[in-house]
């Protein structure tokens, strides 16, 4: 896990680009070389994820290892999300970060940076394992439908 990095409030796609081509290869300076060969990138259906210029680097970057809208591995509509990304992270960081009243803009970074510390440690494969097979249970006693409400 890397991060947390916080992109301009008012995100466009140049801004997301220059994360892609600046930011994103600092923050994978230390991952080792056989994880970052079989990465795949994802994105979600944000304007400035899916703009021209943004889908161009990814094909050129990524070629058919990056998963978005109009990308080369589709988004699946209306899917339950059985990443851990969705399911866990962000679960647990919104847990951790209001788990007091937000003052102002710098307290909320200090809870979001304090949130990921906490869940770097926290977080291990037969966490993350254990949780992906229980959501593929649940995806496949629903056929597919959407799950959540059921939890």
């Amino acid at each position: 896990m890397i991060g947390p990095f916080y992109l301009p409030q008012k995100l466009n796609a140049a801004a997301y680009l220059r994360f892609l081509q600046v930011d994103l290869p600092n923050l994978l300076e230390d991952i080792p070389l056989n994880n970052l060969v079989g990465m795949f990138y994802q994105n979600d259906g944000c304007p400035a994820h899916t703009s021209v210029i943004v889908k161009e680097f990814l094909n050129e970057e990524y070629g058919n290892r990056w998963i978005g809208r109009n990308g080369p591995i589709k988004w699946p509509a209306r899917s339950p999300d059985l990443t851990p990304l969705h399911f866990y992270v962000w679960g647990r960081v919104k847990e951790l970060v209001y788990a007091v009243e937000i003052r102002d803009l710098d307290h909320l970074r200090e809870r979001i940076n304090g949130a990921f510390t906490i869940l770097k440690e926290e977080m291990t494969l037969s966490t993350v394992t254990t949780e992906v097979r229980d959501r593929c249970s649940k995806c496949l006693q629903q056929q597919g439908s959407h799950f959540e409400n059921f939890e």
